[in-house]
């Protein structure tokens, strides 16, 4: 992700009260203060798979199953800041018929399907997350004159 540096200080930089799916909350926040997101198809991106241990059958299904939990809370925290504005995401009532099934399905599997955990993962996620008492956190409160002010 590239982005101008006013642009970056006007919508308040990234927001560290979000811990997964922070840069998703952010293009949504430039895209509300009205700058277009564009696809550069011809970019390149080199990433580093990290080369930790060897993980054990069981350890690397947790990673997996941790990982989409992770998405799927950080995805219904990013709804509930901005459902008021339109955003949209399927409720309850679907995933807690799609838990079990899942779940099933992971076990029917031996856990060797690391989809039908991914799936598990994903759905719990937001199910705490919708479930949670906790408030959603407001975006940075930031003042637009200000950050560009500051760059002058």
């Amino acid at each position: 992700m590239a982005i101008r540096r006013d642009i970056h200080a006007s919508v308040g930089g990234f927001d560290e009260t979000i811990l997964h799916l922070e840069d998703a909350d952010y293009c949504i926040r430039v895209q509300m203060a009205g700058h277009a997101l564009t696809y550069v198809p011809k970019a390149v991106v080199h990433y580093r798979h990290g080369t930790g241990t060897e993980q054990s059958f069981i350890e690397a299904r947790q990673a997996t199953y941790r990982k989409a939990y992770n998405w799927g809370y950080g995805l219904a925290t990013l709804y509930l800041r901005y459902r008021d504005r339109g955003m949209q995401l399927h409720g309850l009532a679907p995933r807690l018929v799609l838990i079990p099934l899942w779940g099933l399905r992971a076990l029917g599997t031996g856990l060797r399907s690391h989809h039908s955990l991914w799936r598990l993962g994903w759905h719990m996620g937001v199910v705490d997350r919708l479930l949670s008492p906790a408030e959603a956190p407001s975006p940075p409160v930031f003042a637009p004159s200000t950050a560009l002010a500051a760059r002058s």
